[in-house]
């Protein structure tokens, strides 16, 4: 008469087990979810800021690459000895568009040594007050920092400005002008489909140019972005960078939104020019969003097999209840039959 309740006993603990068990594993699935996509989310910001590191470093040294290759195309010019002639402006500018080398920049032009200038699109203009013109009149090759155009209705541009000589002696100077946004813009969709920002800046922080990256910033000044009492310590690293050109890389948060910088100053350059990328999180993150989409579609799979086991298991145990409650019915009947055949 013992065996049926011990039975039962047996089972109501085994399936109790079983059911803590389960009610116990799912937290645990879901706290080792968590723990590895905040485990993800780190290594891709940390690789991130390696990428955003090695990007700072291999962009500027191409922006000074360029500018210096564009020097050298300039001197190429300066091998044409009709260049060095009594000629009129008109005459030599075309002799500059029809060198294939001319294909190199957007915009080149010519000057005499009085200043009167006149560019491959044909527009006479005057560049006597320039201080590139006259350091170019006394023989220095410069690049000037950036100047309002009197071309292009204000806007800003760079010059290059090169010498022409003739048994040494300054003969004329040959310009090429860019414009800064030029050089951003197309840096900047190398990277990330254009959503990294790039930002070139004169020594104090003021924003010579950036990438066309929507929202553009309004601030002149790079450090303006950070005079909140918050980004004190930013700030200062950042001066600190600045004055002393060190190259450095770090996170703030801005408007609610992760963003990783990277600052690296251009190197050998006329002009104390800094470079500034700026990565936001979500691009970086970008990868997490699939992993999260993968992990949520496994944990639900798991969830729901171990729901149905869950009822499965319920079910059998009512199932499994019921019968035991019927042999202990029958085995109540058969004992008492027992007791009344024995006392008869």
């Amino acid at each position: 008469m013992l065996k049926v309740p011990f039975a039962k006993l047996a089972s109501t603990i085994k399936t109790n087990t079983i059911s803590y068990a389960l009610c116990l594993l799912i937290p645990i699935l879901a706290f080792i979810g968590y723990t590895y996509i905040t485990h993800i989310k780190t290594l891709l910001l940390t690789d991130a800021r390696n990428s955003l590191i090695a990007i700072s470093t291999h962009t500027s040294k191409s922006i000074d690459q360029s500018l210096d290759n564009n020097l050298l195309q300039l001197k190429h010019f300066n091998l044409n000895p009709q260049l060095h002639e009594d000629l009129p402006l008109e005459e030599k500018i075309k002799l500059i568009i029809a060198d294939p080398h001319y294909q190199t920049f957007s915009r080149i032009a010519i000057a005499d040594l009085a200043g009167n200038a006149l560019s491959s699109d044909g527009v006479a203009f005057s560049i006597a007050d320039r201080d590139y013109f006259q350091q170019a009149k006394q023989g220095s090759t410069v690049v000037s920092e950036p100047l309002d155009s009197r071309i292009d209705d204000g806007q800003k541009i760079i010059v290059q400005a090169l010498p022409l000589r003739n048994n040494g002696q300054v003969t004329g100077v040959l310009l090429a002008s860019e414009h800064p946004e030029n050089i951003t813009n197309a840096i900047a969709n190398m990277y990330y489909l254009g959503q990294l920002r790039f930002l070139i800046t004169r020594d104090n922080g003021q924003i010579i140019s950036q990438s066309a990256t929507v929202p553009m910033i309004t601030a002149t000044n790079i450090l303006e972005l950070f005079h909140a009492p918050e980004y004190s310590e930013i700030l200062q690293q950042l001066k600190h960078g600045l004055a002393s050109r060190t190259p450095l890389t770090l996170n703030y948060r801005q408007d609610d939104r992760g963003y990783i910088l990277s600052y690296m100053p251009i190197p050998n350059f006329v002009y104390d020019w800094h470079l500034f990328v700026i990565l936001p999180n979500s691009v970086a993150l970008a990868l997490t969003n699939e992993v999260l989409q993968l992990t949520a579609v496994l944990v639900f799979i798991v969830i729901a097999l171990l729901s149905i086991i869950f009822i499965y298991i319920l079910k059998n145990k009512k199932e499994y209840i019921e019968a035991l409650k019927i042999s202990d019915y029958r085995y109540k009947i058969i004992s008492e039959q027992t007791e009344n055949i024995i006392f008869d």
